[in-house]
């Protein structure tokens, strides 16, 4: 029993952990398209001096067709990180939820340890629980693989973004 809560707890610490990491990794990504956003703003307003007033160079049509491109660029960019962050926000929705359940069992186990009596004298018959009837059904595998796939993904659009 006293196993099963040590791990409910450390599953719990990884749970947080990851919601941090997912957190602190969507602020870089937002703080690199404020970057790019800063820096096309910046080269699409090349100025000219001339008697002390600004004029706008007037752009060639490679740099035109440059720019173009690059706006395409970070529109695809910028629709990708919304599904990241749709993503994100739902895998954090759905670990928030495991982390609530997770705090109910541990206070019911910690309620049944602290009064295993009252336990007995509802049912005749007392009966055990065996630690695999309590365990939570989640599948670790598939949440990790869930999560490396969120990881590669931020990690490729890092690389894009640069």
């Amino acid at each position: 029993m006293k196993q099963f809560l040590k791990e409910n707890e450390l599953e719990k610490q990884n749970l947080k952990k990851k919601v941090l990491l997912l957190n602190s990794d969507l602020k870089k990504k937002d703080e690199i398209i404020s970057s790019l956003d800063k820096k096309k703003l910046k080269d699409g307003t090349k100025t000219s001096l001339k008697n002390n007033k600004s004029v706008l160079a007037p752009p060639g049509p490679k740099k035109v067709t440059n720019m173009k491109d690059r706006i395409k660029l970070l529109e695809l960019k910028e629709t990708a990180l919304e599904i990241s962050e749709a993503s994100f926000l739902e895998k954090e929705k759905d670990l928030q939820q495991k982390i609530e359940e997770l705090e109910k069992r541990l206070e019911v186990l910690d309620q049944d340890t602290e009064n295993p009596q009252v336990s007995t004298t509802e049912n005749s018959n007392p009966t055990i629980i065996s630690d695999d009837a309590i365990k939570p059904e989640i599948n670790k595998t598939e949440d990790q693989e869930i999560f490396d796939k969120l990881l590669n993904r931020n990690k490729s659009m890092e690389v894009e973004l640069k």
